[in-house]
């Protein structure tokens, strides 16, 4: 769930600033079909051949999704933020500077509903251990009362049959003469 929400944030993102580029260039196709390794590539020759393209920060852009996004093969959140925190520092990089800081805002906000998550998690997993060790001493005292039921029940049984020998030793001394 958490990869479905990162994966649906990132691709809004990609979606409002695919049309910024090229889609005819190989390392966009790649990007497009969903082979981020070979996209990843491309974007980096071509940046290191030229770093002051014009398409640079759209290239920049998109490897920073191949980083971030979670069903890439070169998913490494860490290397994905770096690149987008980049861009997000540079005023010139124009649409891309404020796709790149909403971008590291979504992302903050995911981290901290998934460290939320995890927390509610492990408090559910410690109150569902609570709750079976409750059910455990529930079950421990219910056999010793059942035990204790018993225990009276034979305790009350062997007073009748002692009040009944008492009655029967009664009649017995006053059936006897002085």
């Amino acid at each position: 769930m958490r990869a479905d929400l990162q994966g649906v944030l990132l691709v809004a993102s990609i979606a409002a600033l695919t049309s910024c580029a090229s889609s005819s260039a190989p390392g966009d196709r790649a990007f497009a079909s969903g082979d981020y390794v070979a996209a990843s590539a491309s974007y980096q020759s071509t940046l290191a051949r030229n770093p002051a393209s014009p398409e640079g920060n759209a290239l920049r852009f998109r490897l920073a999704l191949i980083f971030l996004l979670p069903e890439s093969p070169l998913h490494d959140g860490t290397v994905g933020r770096a690149l987008f925190a980049k861009l997000a520092s540079d005023p010139a990089a124009g649409g891309y500077h404020d796709a790149a800081t909403f971008v590291l805002g979504l992302q903050s906000s995911l981290e901290s509903a998934e460290t939320t998550a995890d927390l509610c998690a492990a408090e559910i997993s410690r109150l569902d251990g609570e709750v079976k060790a409750q059910e455990s001493a529930g079950k421990a005292r219910e056999d010793v009362l059942q035990h204790l039921r018993a225990s009276l029940a034979e305790a009350q049984a062997q007073v009748h049959r002692l009040q009944d020998e008492l009655r029967a030793l009664k009649n017995i001394d006053l059936g006897r003469k002085p």
